[in-house]
């Protein structure tokens, strides 16, 4: 299985990062489309004896604070925190979660006690 921590709207060309930074190399910059492209191709190549599970945790641009969570199966706009998107990332391995969705906090609120 593998989870990859995207930005909302990278199917749409608007997210970026350079990929050189992940190992430690000076590659020219990549696109997060790019990255869950090839990765989500690497998946299909796989043999149905050894599938490989590819789940797109998308995020919104860094919130200051956790507000409210929205959760949902489209791209819907929004701030993300740090914080919301570790808990998103561990709740989808802890549930097994198998269909990419996007995670946003929305102002004006307060999180449920238990957070």
């Amino acid at each position: 299985r593998i989870i990859v921590l995207s930005t909302i709207g990278a199917q749409a060309g608007t997210g970026g990062f350079n990929v050189g930074s992940f190992f430690g190399v000076d590659f020219k910059s990549g696109s997060y489309a790019s990255l869950e492209d090839e990765v989500t191709a690497y998946a299909r190549k796989r043999p149905p004896s050894q599938p490989l599970k590819v789940l797109v945790v998308r995020a919104g641009d860094l919130a200051e604070r956790p507000g409210v969570v929205e959760v949902s199966l489209t791209e819907v706009q929004g701030r993300t925190s740090l914080q919301t998107a570790a808990d998103a990332l561990f709740n989808a391995l802890l549930f097994g979660v198998d269909a990419g969705f996007s995670v946003v906090d929305t102002p004006g609120g307060s999180r449920a006690p238990w957070d």
